[in-house]
């Protein structure tokens, strides 16, 4: 069992840093995050909200031996996360939970999270980080525009935005992550 459990998790945040919401970033909070503690695990999830952010551009994914990717970019900041992640939580399991995909309420954000799902798995691929993913094993899909929220989107899903789980969607999802994070460990 667990002796000690540290959860972060904060609606809205993004994985890239941008100026409209300066301290609003997974990069940033882990950024932060004490050296001193020895975590077991580590799971990292997030990306959604940088899709539906038009200020916040995909960008390319840096060589693994770039050591400086922009982290105003999607993809340069999910590079930064990972590779701050290696860095600060040395002896942690790491692992990267992608949620289960959306369709969005315009085509632009939908394609956009697609985009930015293969990069954060060919990126955690490039530092051995392995991925519970809900977006291709997690068999749910939400639909992020209210009033065009569909039968298995109201039953797993909160109808106020077709996006997170609700108590259903999590007790579905949930034996999903446990059995990856099993895996892992």
């Amino acid at each position: 069992g667990a002796g000690y459990v540290n959860t972060q998790a904060h609606d809205g945040y993004t994985i890239a840093k941008y100026s409209g919401a300066p301290t609003s970033s997974i990069l940033l909070d882990v950024e932060n995050f004490s050296d001193s503690v020895n975590y077991d695990v580590v799971i990292l999830s997030g990306g959604a909200n940088d899709a539906m952010t038009p200020a916040i551009e995909i960008g390319t994914t840096p060589d693994y031996t770039y050591s400086d990717g922009v982290e105003t970019t999607t993809a340069g900041a999910i590079f930064e996360l990972l590779k701050t992640a290696r860095h600060k939580f040395i002896n942690a399991k790491i692992v990267f939970v992608l949620t289960p995909h959306q369709e969005f309420n315009y085509t632009a954000a939908t394609s956009k999270e697609r985009e930015i799902w293969n990069i954060i798995r060919s990126t955690c691929d490039m530092f051995g980080i392995p991925v519970i993913d809900l977006a291709k094993d997690g068999g749910l899909v939400g639909i992020s525009s209210i009033g065009n929220v569909d039968t298995i989107t109201s039953k797993y899903f909160h109808n106020s935005d077709g996006t997170h789980p609700n108590f259903e969607g999590y007790a579905y999802l949930i034996p999903i992550v446990a059995n990856g994070i099993n895996n892992i460990l």
